[in-house]
């Protein structure tokens, strides 16, 4: 993010004497974008998140919002186009979001620009995974088509969430 918080140090020695001095010191952006989401979901689950925007400088902005959600996830309830905050303020902007099939990482996308075309990125990501874990089966049966041995059969199920295969002998 666009905030850092720490203190500096200095250290002079002479011949004659010797002093030291701290001071603390807070870095911000113009503009800080902190998303609230969960850090992991399951394939079917909606949950609400959340985008709060920090204006960090000492005049009113009005925001154009972007959000741009990865394949494994759909916007439901999108977020307002755009969103005004006050100086030295932050705004909450919530939405809902729904996962698809694809496991693995999904990321949402993040974009502010103000009214002078100055835009703020922010990516954030969670876990697609299964909400129980997977669970091998061995269905056996017989085919009338000719396989030659060790041929590799691939079965289509429609779905991303899980990749079935098979050989047949």
């Amino acid at each position: 993010p666009l905030q850092r918080h720490g203190a500096a140090h200095a250290v002079a020695v002479s011949p004659d004497a010797a002093g030291s001095a701290q001071a603390e010191a807070a870095v911000r952006g113009p503009v800080v974008l902190t998303p609230q989401l969960p850090v992991l979901a399951a394939p079917g689950d909606a949950f609400e998140a959340s985008l709060a925007v920090a204006n960090n400088t000492d005049r009113p902005s009005t925001f154009r919002l972007g959000v741009e959600p990865a394949p494994a996830l759909r916007l439901t309830e999108t977020p307002p186009a755009e969103i005004a905050v006050e100086p030295g303020g932050e705004a909450v902007v919530p939405f809902r979001v729904e996962v698809g099939d694809v496991l693995g990482d999904a990321a949402l996308s993040f974009s502010v620009t103000d009214a002078s075309g100055n835009r703020t990125d922010r990516t954030a990501s969670l876990s697609v995974r299964p909400a129980s874990p997977l669970r091998e089966s061995l269905r056996v049966g017989v085919t009338s088509a000719p396989v030659a041995p060790g041929t590799p059969i691939t079965l289509e199920t429609g779905r991303e969430l899980y990749r079935y295969g098979a050989a047949g002998s």
